[in-house]
């Protein structure tokens, strides 16, 4: 098995607003280095002062070196075989894999992370960045912060790894579904594995404990898996290199997870959440007395003051008419139902206004309050939201059998949540689609 341990040099932290100006590499093939190759890149942009401090790369030096595309090939040829090997991977890989894209080159190593190898085989450290795991270990470094010097010490790095624990823990680290080869270098594995496969909340934290970013799922396990194995833009590059622990609570449904998602950015404004953009209530169901006297429904889209009825799709919207028409035998047509154009108008006028205004009454009294009950986080357990008049109230997780009526004694249980047009979507979309829930209506 071949082994490229590769170190570059760059200008930018991520791919996308930079690019390499050194790249080293030492294939090694599980006992020695076999070969090296090495050399400077045209970034075809300026050094900034502070990159040329941190390297003593400067642009005189990269002035006449070659551009990627010029040495792609031949870089190509070297890794194309071997197992990627570089301390914190997935910063390297990105960069490279960044230049192969490119220039529409296909490239699908396997990836060994030097960070992570070092934890397993030399545990009990605090930090295992490059510098500092080679002075515990007394590893020199004749180039520290120069593509070459940092491969060599990373090759030796990785010789001492393998004589702590010979190649099963490297065989182990690269087998299928190893989370090894996709989680972010700060996070144990132990850490990951205890994640849960039920719906929740999950937490990203950095090395302060500071939530930088709030997801939900019906699996979290999966979820933040799914985060961590593309290959990584340079917004999600800088994100996975700030994560340093994740943390979890249970929800028990999706809508609880998603409720409590909602309340949680709003409440922390988590780094790297996005501004809450998701589609809220669009489709409103409004009332109108036509130049004929007859009292109409109709649906609009957008904001809509005094609306009866507030949906996230046109199509949630109608199913509500054509239930209203089916159930109350009011006429289609005047309730903005188009298919029913050719019905036979069979009430009076004054009929249908005070038939549609009884069934008005009669939902408007039926949404006053409700109980969404579904699963709760662990057996013998419900949860309960409430909602007053389409609003949220609040959560709460009881007993199975736990009296859902009991409104007094749930409110004092609850856990209460703001209510917003993104919560009334939210809870919309569960009473349009009640798959894993029921919704109790009370007096």
């Amino acid at each position: 098995m071949l082994f490229a341990i590769t170190d570059i040099e760059t200008v930018g932290s991520a791919p996308g607003e930079g690019t390499i100006i050194e790249i080293a590499i030492c294939l090694h093939d599980g006992q020695k280095i076999i070969d090296r190759y090495e050399t400077l890149i045209n970034p075809e942009k300026t050094i900034p002062p502070f990159i040329v401090s941190l390297t003593g790369i400067n642009q005189s030096m990269v002035r006449q070196a070659p551009v990627f595309e010029d040495v792609a090939d031949e870089i190509f040829e070297i890794l194309k075989d071997a197992v990627f090997v570089a301390h914190n991977v997935n910063f390297d890989f990105g960069f490279i894999k960044a230049e192969f894209d490119a220039l529409g080159i296909v490239w699908k190593p396997q990836k060994l992370c030097t960070v992570r190898l070092s934890r397993k085989s030399f545990p009990g450290h605090t930090k295992y960045g490059l510098s500092s795991v080679c002075e515990r270990l007394e590893i020199p470094n004749f180039a520290s912060h120069r593509a070459m010097g940092d491969a060599m010490a990373t090759a030796i790095l990785f010789d001492k790894c393998i004589e702590a624990h010979g190649f099963d823990l490297i065989h182990e680290m690269l087998s299928h579904g190893s989370t090894d080869i996709f989680l972010p270098q700060h996070i144990p594995n132990e850490q990951y594995e205890r994640l849960p496969v039920s719906p929740g909340i999950y937490f990203f934290k950095n090395t302060l404990g500071q939530v930088i970013y709030v997801g939900k799922a019906n699996n979290i396990k999966k979820r933040v898996r799914s985060h961590f194995i593309s290959d990584g833009s340079e917004r999600q590059q800088l994100f996975f290199r700030e994560i340093a622990s994740i943390e979890f609570e249970l929800c028990g449904t999706e809508l609880i997870a998603q409720l409590k998602e909602d309340a949680t950015i709003r409440a922390l404004f988590p780094k790297y959440n996005k501004a809450q953009k998701r589609k809220g209530l669009q489709y409103h169901v409004v009332s109108f007395v036509d130049q004929n006297g007859i009292l109409r429904l109709q649906v609009n889209r957008g904001k809509s003051a005094g609306a009866i009825q507030s949906f996230s799709s046109l199509k949630s919207a109608y199913r509500w008419l054509g239930e209203l028409k089916e159930n109350y035998h009011i006429q289609g047509r005047w309730i903005g139902l188009h298919a029913y154009q050719g019905e036979v108008i069979q009430l009076e006028v004054e009929e249908h206004n005070e038939l549609l205004k009884r069934a008005l009454d009669e939902q408007k009294q039926k949404a006053k309050t409700f109980i969404i009950i579904g699963k709760g986080t662990q057996p013998q357990e419900k949860s309960l939201v409430l909602c007053r008049s389409g609003k949220l109230v609040g959560y709460a997780f009881v007993p199975s059998g736990w009296r859902s009526d009991d409104i007094e004694l749930l409110t004092a249980k609850m856990t209460i949540l703001p209510s917003s047009e993104l919560t009334e979507h939210f809870i919309q979309s569960h009473l349009d689609n009640p798959k894993g829930i029921v919704v109790k209506y009370l007096a």
